[in-house]
């Protein structure tokens, strides 16, 4: 793997912002701003970003052969073997955007597979070192089993649903991916034939929903195909093709590479963000989630394949890096349903462009540690505090304990302590459930008020009133 000058510094930055983000029990607290909603007032830890930093250390544990990053791996694991909700199956706050979870979203699938797979990728490094692994073996294996397989697999159709609430209704291939990684890493352990019974009806109905450019769709319906989504699914087709060595699984994933790489943006070396049928939405263009899509191209260089393209993004995301170590979240914010009211302006800084999320922070870092050279040894982190990220709507300084937000005439507008689980206060406009019931009012006026003049050329006579 060729070396990318001032990755190993960029690591060492990365990690010393997240310690900043941690409580007593090793928990990384963080907001969510993702593409189309807003998270803000609940900052507990959840699993998508505790998973990721899990993988991110075990990558530099071996990498360097430094035990240090083995140590926080597993101080990580046990926050979320310490915090697991055995009478329902589930992690806490396995929900991402909707944590804590509510009585309408629970938990998903992808948010309970992400961190079984990361314990059961902590167990096999354990495993190798001869120390015990089974506290966080138990935990993965209950959860597997009595949640993604019980409660979430559709025998019918061979699927794995998004959540055992939304079992029978739309199939996420993202999401099924990253489940069966969990079920075959599982299997791998404790050997009871789940890769044919669940794997493999699964990767089959993955790969035969795939799009003739690559793609692959987020849902089975195939009316969207965000980028970093593709990128997701081929993370358990690669570590499937792997086990099993049928090479379609490889060949798929090869031609949604040649997708992905397709979809450069030449200014910004940043991936588009997504197609909508055949029409290509450029906006917004993830910053750290640009890492998620390169991570998995690159895992394409273990079976001799490679894009050189792919090398030209990680030297773009590096060089957006903050000096507190963080990554800013995207360029060219606009909502995925809300265009209307959030349209694209890249011309613009917008603080949902400017804003480090921890949880986008942590994919990145996970898939930074994969581009480090073998035998590295990281150097001590050179981080500064406060930080400023500059906005057209507000300025936000982030200290070692403490966000906040002003407006432009320097009043604060929302405080967060980090290590707490919820905003100080918070009077900053979020996008909500309710907002995009709006949005839909306001479009569908908009349509009716352009279709006027039409509707008058079709039907030029007005039927007069009739007489009394």
């Amino acid at each position: 793997m060729s070396e990318i000058k001032g990755l190993g510094q960029s690591l060492a930055n990365l990690d010393a912002w997240f310690d900043s983000w941690k409580d007593e029990r090793n928990g990384i607290h963080g907001y969510v701003v993702h593409h189309h909603m807003d998270a803000l007032n609940v900052i507990s830890p959840d699993t998508w970003t505790q998973s990721a930093a899990i993988l991110g250390h075990l990558k530099l544990f071996r990498r360097t052969c430094q035990k240090k990053w083995l140590d926080k791996a597993l101080k990580e694991a046990g926050y979320l073997v310490e915090t697991y909700l055995w009478e329902r199956n589930i992690y806490r706050n396995s929900v991402f955007e909707h944590k804590p979870g509510s009585f309408e979203v629970q938990a998903s699938l992808i948010h309970n597979a992400y961190p079984s797979y990361a314990l059961l990728k902590l167990c096999k490094a354990l495993k190798k070192e001869k120390r015990d692994y089974k506290r966080f073996f138990k935990v993965a294996k209950d959860n597997i089993e009595n949640y993604i397989i019980k409660q979430c697999w559709d025998k019918k159709n061979k699927v794995l649903h998004r959540s055992a609430q939304e079992k029978g209704k739309h199939f996420v291939l993202n999401m099924a991916s990253i489940g069966l990684r969990a079920i075959l890493y599982l299997d791998e352990l404790e050997p009871r034939g789940r890769i044919k019974k669940y794997c493999i009806p699964l990767a089959e109905k993955i790969i035969s929903l795939q799009e003739s450019n690559g793609a692959f769709p987020y849902t089975d319906e195939k009316k969207l195909s965000p980028l970093i989504y593709t990128a997701i699914t081929m993370q358990g087709l690669l570590s499937l093709y792997k086990r099993v060595k049928k090479e379609k699984y490889l060949t798929a994933c090869k031609e949604a590479a040649l997708f992905l790489v397709e979809n450069i943006d030449p200014e910004t070396k940043l991936f588009y963000h997504r197609l909508e049928g055949k029409k290509l939405k450029k906006f917004p263009e993830f910053i750290a989630g640009s890492m998620v899509i390169a991570h998995q191209i690159k895992r394409l260089e273990e079976f001799g394949i490679s894009f050189k393209q792919v090398d030209e993004i990680v030297h773009s995301v590096l060089k957006k890096q903050y000096r507190n170590g963080a990554l800013p979240n995207f360029i060219g914010f606009s909502d995925v349903f809300m265009p209307e009211f959030y349209p694209p302006e890249p011309e613009k800084k917008k603080w949902r462009d400017v804003i480090a999320v921890p949880g986008w922070n942590a994919l990145a870092f996970d898939a930074l540690t994969y581009c480090l050279p073998e035998k590295t040894v990281l150097p001590k982190p050179r981080i500064k505090f406060p930080a400023a990220y500059n906005s057209t709507e507000y300025k936000i300084i982030e200290d070692r304990k403490k966000i906040m937000f002003f407006d432009r005439k320097g009043n604060a507008v929302g405080k967060w302590f980090k290590e707490k689980d919820s905003c100080e206060f918070c009077f900053v406009p979020l996008r909500t459930g309710e907002e995009r019931l709006k949005h839909s009012l306001f479009v569908w006026k908009k349509r009716l008020k352009l279709m006027k003049p039409l509707l008058n050329v079709m039907y030029p006579f007005r039927i007069s009133e009739k007489k009394k």
